[in-house]
């Protein structure tokens, strides 16, 4: 008779868990228990079907790696710790992503020949060759945020002509995003600093809330000068690389903006999984497409490296 009566308890916190479940789980026959990672990898993979994202099958071989890696874009290793990060953040919750921009902005396009026309700048330079593989990593990231309606946000100079790159523009298209203009003096920068978010959600126009007072300091971030043909040209001062750094203030300002807009960020994350549990959509397995993804974010090498492992 014991026996029975504990019996029915487990079966009883078995349904609770069980009907506690988070929105979405793979479709079974029989509810079973699904472990976290689980959880988090149906999510990610039914929201890139609901975006129609252009993912391969084997793309979802990150999502099951654990490593401990610096966050290095251009490396195997990094990247896939990247994956592993973004995976694992709660849906609703926020991150900042910024890849390497020395190569997108205006001070830069007279050796890179970046344009908005030409975004993809010179075939033949290393740096420009990395900086195209670094974005498009950063692109895959967001769709994987945009996955489980993570709020994320995607930061550039004003001059940047990132927005341009072909495969930015087909991310755009799949995940709605929002463009803010802000200045770094505005949230403690030492210079004025124009730059461009792109927000997955509309409440990044709420950051103009949390400005501070300007405390600027001179900077030689840019020198300009005269070239040989007498044409007014400039090249990055001595303190162009320090401005690249964040200012404190601009972290503090996104963290009071996240906390603030957290409980509505995260009914719409439940929304979107929800409704991306119910999607017929599948993702784009368009071979062209694919293939630009998989050559211009080097993604061959980061999936060799896992297979390895």
């Amino acid at each position: 008779m014991v026996k029975r009566v504990l019996q029915k308890d487990a079966d009883r916190r078995v349904k609770r868990v069980v009907k506690a479940r988070l929105p979405f789980h793979p479709n079974v026959e029989k509810p079973r228990a699904f472990s976290m990672r689980d959880r988090q990898k149906a999510w990610i993979i039914s929201g890139l079907r609901h975006l129609k994202a252009p993912m391969e099958g084997r793309a979802a071989v990150p999502f099951d790696v654990d490593y401990s890696a610096a966050m290095d874009l251009l490396t195997p290793e990094g990247f896939s710790n990247a994956l592993y990060h973004m995976a694992n953040t709660n849906p609703g919750s926020g991150s900042l992503t910024a890849p390497v921009c020395s190569t997108f902005v205006i001070v830069s396009r007279g050796s890179t020949r970046r344009s908005p026309r030409n975004p993809l700048g010179r075939k033949d330079s290393e740096a420009v060759r990395k900086g195209n593989i670094l974005a498009c990593r950063a692109f895959i990231l967001c769709f994987i945020a945009a996955a489980k309606a993570i709020w994320f946000v995607l930061e550039q100079p004003a001059s940047s002509c990132m927005e341009h790159h072909p495969l930015f523009q087909h991310m755009a298209r799949l995940v709605p995003l929002f463009k803010y203009s802000m200045r770094m003096g505005d949230h403690g920068g030492p210079t004025l600093k124009p730059t461009l978010l792109y927000s997955s959600h509309r409440c990044i126009e709420g950051l103009n809330a949390f400005k501070t007072t300007p405390r600027l300091r001179p900077k030689e971030v840019t020198v300009r000068y005269l070239n040989s043909q007498g044409q007014p040209a400039w090249h990055g001062g001595k303190d162009m690389k320090t401005s690249q750094n964040y200012p404190r203030q601009f972290g503090v300002s996104l963290a009071k903006l996240r906390t603030l807009h957290s409980k509505a960020n995260k009914r719409k994350a439940i929304a979107f999984l929800r409704a991306a549990k119910k999607s017929d959509n599948k993702l784009n397995c368009s071979a062209r497409m694919n293939k630009a993804w998989t050559d211009q974010a080097d993604l061959g090498s980061v999936i060799q490296f896992l297979s390895q492992r």
